[in-house]
């Protein structure tokens, strides 16, 4: 511990942006900030798993949300979920949202020929894809995300942190009391991610 009480290694990682745990972690000092999605499968979701890629039926990722789907959409495998168009691979969940400069509608025939299962729009597309029609496709897009990776929230002990100024710096201190004392964390903010399970 430092002189102000901060663990060491924490306080001098979010000065320099460092992608190090700290020595005394009790882990292997590994890059932990490395600007990817920690892997889903640490979070012990419910999807199941298809040779080793999440996957799960478009119906289970609405069950309790107002959303008319397609004929046959439901039962679409869906093995990812992405609002970006140029992320699309086979299998996708295409989550058209409106923006300020370019409507995510517009490209669903982009994200149709690069393989998607099905899209969740706000109107019906024109490409031959199943839908899931809704009336805000940005409002379904957490509920449906957090469907996909197994609802994680609700299994987890979840600190928001807000102010104006030492928010990461009580997020990194957060994130490693409850690691200390409960061996798990995970910590999302603005100089980074880690998950430590």
């Amino acid at each position: 511990m430092t002189a102000e009480g901060v663990p060491e290694g924490v306080a001098e990682g979010v000065a320099e942006g460092v992608s190090r745990r700290p020595a005394n972690a009790g882990v292997p000092d590994a890059p932990v900030l490395d600007g990817s999605v920690p892997d889903a499968s640490l979070l012990d979701g419910s999807g199941r798993e298809a040779g080793g890629v999440r996957s799960c039926l478009l119906r289970e990722l609405f069950e309790g949300l107002d959303a008319d789907l397609s004929k046959g959409a439901g039962e679409q495998e869906v093995r990812d979920v992405t609002c970006d168009s140029r992320r699309v691979g086979r299998g996708s969940l295409f989550i058209a949202t409106r923006g300020e400069r370019f409507d995510g509608h517009d490209f669903v025939p982009a994200a149709a020929a690069a393989g998607a299962a099905a899209a969740v729009v706000e109107e019906p597309p024109s490409s031959p894809i199943p839908f899931a029609l809704v009336r805000d496709s940005r409002r379904a897009a957490g509920p449906v995300a957090a469907a996909f990776h197994g609802r994680p929230s609700e299994r987890m002990r979840l600190v928001g942190v807000t102010g104006t100024n030492g928010k990461t710096t009580v997020a990194w201190l957060l994130d490693e009391f409850f690691h200390r004392e409960t061996a798990r964390s995970l910590y999302c903010g603005t100089v980074g991610h880690r998950a430590r399970v």
